[in-house]
């Protein structure tokens, strides 16, 4: 399969296919460690000889479907294997004390790849539990931010990938799917149709008229309908838009969609993400754990066509703590502190060095590090908090 198809060394890795999912000669090795390290991880953590795990791995996976791309998608997010459903499916598979299994993904990014592979896993292929002769399962939920909005970009837009806008919340219940979705920082300030007129943008004069009907959306979830579960586009700016009802844009005077933040996302966390985990009861709990919702992060940007360079989420070192605590509580209540967290995105933010502009892995690193301290037990003090903010 994947090994035969590998170049040897003394072959050039060259495709006329365009993709930002490149592989070098360590590629494969890379990718197969660290799905590798997610099946390891999780045979410690079941066996008991660890309470929890975090794999510092990477390619990131969640964006990889069951067949890699996604059909229809014209990016795969720099993944090759998705570590975490591979780890799922192998937790199933081989230990027959797991039943089901919960995969929360908090990538700023929806986990498209996981939810596809999950879904398209055919009933009949679903190992049984022998005790109960019933056929086991994976709940799969997913916080990330969602826009479709393209006012200040010409062309169509979406945040990558597009898709878990949560305009389908029948086929998610039907393959046992959460996805919370979430309206970013920039989304406050939407231009008017008054300013799209004056920077001569598209889409000034049919957006106010299709904002004269719209109904305002609730706060820290995503516009209905537009960019739904099909449109798996690129990545950043002028991605493919899926369709559904047309975008709405500010009219002058109207007050702006209200945009999550950190406090919002704990409050989606709190009230969607946590119940339903609960609700769920898995025996393990695996963790895509992308830390690129994270304040300043490059993974959570857009540039506007009008040159603003915009944050969409301003999660911090704290916030990761206080996620990995919220779901070491649930953890603790349902499966004795299973849980099994995998690295996913996250990159570092734009610094200026000896002049020139380069992305620092520092607040990847602070974040990283807060998550780890939390799974041991080990929360941010204030003290650690200080030293992280004078850096």
């Amino acid at each position: 399969g994947v090994e035969a198809a590998a170049p040897s060394s003394e072959e050039p890795l060259v495709s006329q296919m365009p993709s930002d999912t490149s592989f070098s000669q360590g590629s494969l090795s890379a990718a197969l460690r660290a799905a590798g390290a997610a099946m390891a991880a999780v045979d410690s953590v079941v066996a008991r000889q660890a309470r929890n795990a975090f794999c510092c791995v990477r390619p990131p996976g969640h964006h990889a479907g069951r067949d890699g791309l996604i059909e229809g998608a014209s990016s795969c997010g720099f993944c090759i294997f998705n570590s975490v459903a591979v780890a799922a499916l192998h937790a199933l598979v081989m230990h027959r004390s797991v039943r089901r299994v919960a995969i929360v993904d908090i990538d700023v990014h929806h986990g498209n790849g996981t939810q596809d592979i999950l879904s398209r896993i055919p009933a009949e292929e679903w190992p049984i539990d022998e005790a109960t002769g019933r056929a086991k399962d994976v709940f799969f939920a997913s916080v990330h931010l969602h826009d479709t909005d393209s006012s200040l970009d010409v062309g169509d837009y979406h945040f990558y990938p597009g898709s878990g806008g949560g305009d389908k919340p029948w086929d998610d219940l039907l393959f046992n799917s959460l996805n919370v979705p979430l309206l970013p920082l920039w989304a406050g300030s939407r231009p008017t149709a008054t300013k799209l007129a004056e920077l001569g943008l598209a889409g000034g004069a049919s957006g106010a008229e299709s904002a004269k009907g719209a109904h305002s959306t609730s706060p820290g979830t995503a516009a209905d309908g537009a960019g739904g579960d099909k449109s798996h586009g690129g990545g950043g700016r002028g991605g493919h838009h899926g369709g559904g009802r047309p975008r709405k844009h500010a009219m002058d005077g109207q007050p702006l969609p209200n945009p999550c933040g950190r406090l919002g996302y704990r409050q989606a966390f709190t009230q969607r993400v946590l119940p339903a985990l609960r609700a769920a009861a898995p025996d393990l709990i695996l963790l895509s754990a992308g830390f690129d919702a994270g304040k300043r992060d490059v993974g959570n940007s857009r540039l506007f066509s009008d040159d603003r360079y915009c944050q969409g989420l301003d999660l911090e070192a704290h916030d990761f703590s206080w996620l990995t605590e919220q779901l070491l509580s649930v953890a603790n209540m349902v499966c004795d502190g299973r849980l099994v967290s995998v690295l996913e995105g996250g990159y570092g933010h734009y610094e200026t060095e000896a002049g020139e502009l380069a992305i620092s892995p520092a607040s990847l690193a602070d974040n990283c590090a807060a998550h780890v301290r939390a799974l041991v037990g080990r929360s941010l003090t204030s003290s650690s908090l200080q030293k992280m903010n004078s850096r």
